[in-house]
């Protein structure tokens, strides 16, 4: 169970769901957490001198562009969407479907030699970014490699445009996607790190709905052994409203990046987004 202690430090009862009851519950708990939980970063952090960010902000046709053309580069690159029937794929590419691939562009099997030869895999996002922000705009292939990279040590290269529940409020379903930000120690320079790219609903929106929403942990909280990896944490209960934290979007803060085992997280209460695009 999620459970605030007195001293209004959000901790993980020896009752949490997600470790049964044969399972001791101080392997679960991790050392305590001394570090900024998240941190939001700019599109103009990675791609400087283009007014990245501010473009992102006010041009909504920019971004739904971006959305698009990166969802149809995974679609067309993915192998196990090649036999699908051009039915089933028009609804996987429908802009209210999430979908799922890989954010890597640059296979492991290819040689280094060979690396600045490939071809890019991300034609059509390279194509809405030079449009839009000129000669000097990355690739797409840049691009997405440049957010992915933000993910830090032996990552998943999981990659998926989550839409979500819209339209009505819901209630917390509080979890962690892995339960797992490093192998060893946990040092922060070694650490995985799921990565956020917030597409707000309107142009210049500011606030809330567009990020998932946190619970800060006292401390780390770590999977059980012999938890599958691509399975969820699950967790039972809730925090006081005091204690959830909404990351913002704003200009400059389109990016949300944390680490799993320091953060409870959710879809939003309520969703105010086209989607948000999550790297792992």
């Amino acid at each position: 169970m999620v459970h605030i202690s007195p001293n209004a430090d959000v901790i993980v009862s020896e009752d949490d769901a997600s470790c049964d009851s044969d399972v001791d519950s101080e392997q679960c708990k991790g050392p305590e957490i001394n570090h900024a939980h998240f941190e939001q970063l700019s599109l103009d952090d990675l791609f400087p001198g283009l007014d990245f960010s501010k473009q992102f902000f006010i041009n909504g046709e920019f971004r739904q562009a971006i959305r698009v053309a990166t969802r149809k580069d995974i679609f067309f690159t993915t192998p196990a969407y090649a036999d699908l029937s051009p039915k089933v794929a028009a609804m996987m590419l429908d802009d209210d479907s999430s979908l799922q691939g890989t954010w890597n562009c640059i296979p492991k099997s290819v040689p280094e030699e060979l690396k600045e030869s490939l071809p890019l895999r991300m034609a059509r996002l390279t194509k809405v970014l030079k449009e839009t922000l000129g000669p000097d705009a990355p690739t797409g292939d840049d691009f997405m490699m440049a957010l992915g990279n933000l993910c830090g040590q032996k990552p998943s290269a999981h990659w998926i445009d989550i839409i979500g529940v819209k339209d009505r409020i819901v209630s917390h379903s509080w979890h962690q996607d892995t339960g797992g930000s490093y192998e060893g120690q946990s040092e922060l320079e070694s650490s995985r790190y799921t990565v956020m790219l917030g597409f707000p609903i309107e142009n210049q929106y500011c606030g809330c709905g567009v990020f998932s929403h946190a619970i800060k942990l006292k401390h780390e909280h770590l999977a059980p052994d012999g938890h599958n990896d691509n399975e969820p944490v699950l967790f039972q209960g809730t925090a006081d409203e005091e204690f959830i934290i909404r990351p913002e979007f704003l200009p400059g803060r389109e990016i949300l990046r944390y680490r799993d085992v320091d953060v409870l997280h959710s879809a939003p209460d309520t969703v105010y987004r086209q989607s948000v695009m999550r790297f792992m």
